[in-house]
């Protein structure tokens, strides 16, 4: 009859209805998967970010680094003519002194 399972599809039915039962914790555990999955995209795109800033501030650090650099060997530069301007000078006052002294005699 119609409503009487034939005896091969009968084994089938079952292992179907026991796989769909498996599957129903699955599909119910299945909402909070993609959530989590939704968070951890969000984190990695943050973490993403947080590296390209990263990136950023050790380019800049290093430029600024080089800059430090620069202005130390410009210091120095300004430091050593000072030096030997200030050199100059009192070897021109000196100079004028000695000239004063003369035309005193």
């Amino acid at each position: 009859s119609v409503l009487t399972p034939q005896p091969v599809l009968t084994p089938q039915i079952q292992q179907l209805f026991e796989t769909l039962q498996r599957w129903d914790s699955v599909a119910s555990a299945l909402p909070d998967v993609v959530q989590r999955l939704v968070t951890l995209r969000d984190l990695h795109e943050q973490a993403a970010q947080f590296g390209q800033v990263l990136v950023q501030l050790d380019t800049t650090q290093q430029d600024i680094a080089g800059a430090l650099k620069d202005n130390a060997a410009l210091l120095a530069e300004v430091q050593k003519t000072m030096k030997d301007n200030l050199a100059i000078v009192e070897d021109n006052f000196a100079d004028i002194d000695a000239r004063i002294k003369r035309l005193q005699k």
